[in-house]
This record gives structure tokens, C-alpha cells and sequence, in this order.
């Protein structure tokens, strides 16, 4: 029957009547609601706290009519009873009966939560990623500068032996300041190694399939569920 398909279906769904009574709610409307089924069927679901938790779902429903047969409502956030925020993406659809007739309305919803984290994570990562760029290119350009300095010493030392000697005592002091900045790049290049791995673990984690595009249509990120 129509009541069992919907009650065996995996992503949250919600037949409501005509009358804004509750018809049919699945066991992951429950999951994802915090509803359990026997508190919502039969109920006017506007007394359902989901319909006001839900910014904006209320009225989608109310502007499905014979004229517009679905709407979608996308990246709805709102928190649980835990305090933890889901990402929701709904899809609301008039159904009809057999004569063609409005019978009911039909909410399902798609939870993205873990799409939108990891969106997060990547952002977080890629400014990370950026910071750590900007500071080596900085360090380059001191050690660029470093090299013409000691360019302008050799030059000076070819003068006289005491200029020589004083020259050696200052690239003594300069070497050890080189060797200061090679360990702060090395350390920094061993951080940036970290947040690619972190990176690369992230992308590992994610159960769905994810392919991540330039804007030229590149193909820049594509993680093991995407290649199985």
C-alpha cells in the first residue's frame, strides 16, 4: 500500500492532509523530526514544533496548490533538541487521487548536514592553506633580500683584508639567522604537509561521492567514494 511504501522509505517523508492533519510520517521523519510517529499522525501539523523550527516550511506548504504541483525548499537549517544544527533540503508535492483530485500534501526531506560540515572543513582548510602560502612567499622575499645583502658583502670583501674580516664575522651572524629561517619554513612546510593530510583524511571520511570543480570545469578534488 501507499502507507507502507512511505513508512519503508529511507529519507524523512510526511503525507499531510488537506486539512493540515498529519496522514502518514516514516520512521526517519521520526529520526530526523525528534517526532515519534504516534505524537504526529493525527495531528494538525502546524502544532508540530517542526513546523515552526523549520524557517519557511509552513508557508512552502501552504503555496503548493493545483496550480504549482511541487516546490522545493533548500538548505533549511535548524537545531535539534541536542543543541546540533541539520542542513535540510525539503521537496514538497501535491498528491492527487485517482480522479485527478488534490488529496494531500507529501514533504520529504534530504538531511545534508554532513555535506554542509564538510563544505565547512574545506573552506576552513583552503584559508588555512592560504595563510600558509602567504607567509612562505613572504619568507622567500626575506631571503631574496638575505641574497642580495650577501651579494653586496662578497663585493666588499674583494676590497681589503680587514673589510674581508669584518665582512666574515657579519656573515657568520647572517648564516645563523638563514639557518634560523630554513627551520621556521621547514616547520611551516611540515604544517602545510598536516592540513593536506587533515585535508585528504576529510575527503576519505565523507560516505557520499564528492567531485569538486574549478571554474574552468577541472576536476580538483575527488575522493574514494568517488572512485568507487
Amino acid at each position: 500500500t501507499a502507507s507502507g511504501i512511505v513508512r519503508s522509505l529511507p529519507y524523512p517523508v510526511m503525507v499531510i492532509a488537506l486539512d493540515d492533519s498529519v496522514r502518514e510520517w516514516n520512521e526517519a521523519a521520526t529520526v530526523l523530526y525528534e517526532i515519534p510517529a504516534e505524537h504526529a499522525i493525527g495531528r494538525q501539523f502546524r502544532d508540530l514544533d517542526i513546523s515552526y523550527r523549520a524557517e519557511g516550511l509552513r508557508a512552502r506548504i501552504e503555496d503548493v496548490n493545483p496550480a504549482v504541483v511541487s516546490v522545493r525548499l533548500e538548505n533549511v537549517m535548524f537545531g535539534r533538541r541536542s543543541g546540533e544544527n541539520v542542513h535540510v533540503d525539503f521537496w514538497i508535492a501535491r498528491v492527487f487521487d485517482e480522479r485527478s483530485r488534490s488529496a494531500a500534501i507529501l514533504v520529504a526531506a534530504i538531511d545534508n548536514t554532513a555535506v554542509a560540515r564538510f563544505r565547512d572543513e574545506i573552506v576552513r582548510l583552503g584559508e588555512q592553506h592560504a595563510t600558509a602560502s602567504e607567509e612562505l612567499q613572504s619568507t622567500n622575499e626575506e631571503l631574496e633580500t638575505t641574497n642580495e645583502e650577501l651579494q653586496s658583502t662578497n663585493e666588499e670583501l674583494e676590497t681589503t683584508n680587514e673589510e674581508l674580516q669584518a665582512t666574515n664575522e657579519e656573515l657568520v651572524t647572517t648564516v645563523d639567522e638563514l639557518q634560523a629561517v630554513n627551520a621556521e619554513l621547514a616547520a611551516r612546510s611540515a604544517e602545510v604537509s598536516g592540513l593536506l593530510v587533515v585535508h585528504a583524511a576529510v575527503l576519505a571520511a565523507v560516505d557520499e561521492a564528492l567531485i569538486v570543480l574549478n571554474s574552468n570545469l577541472s576536476v580538483t578534488t575527488w575522493n574514494p567514494a568517488a572512485e568507487r
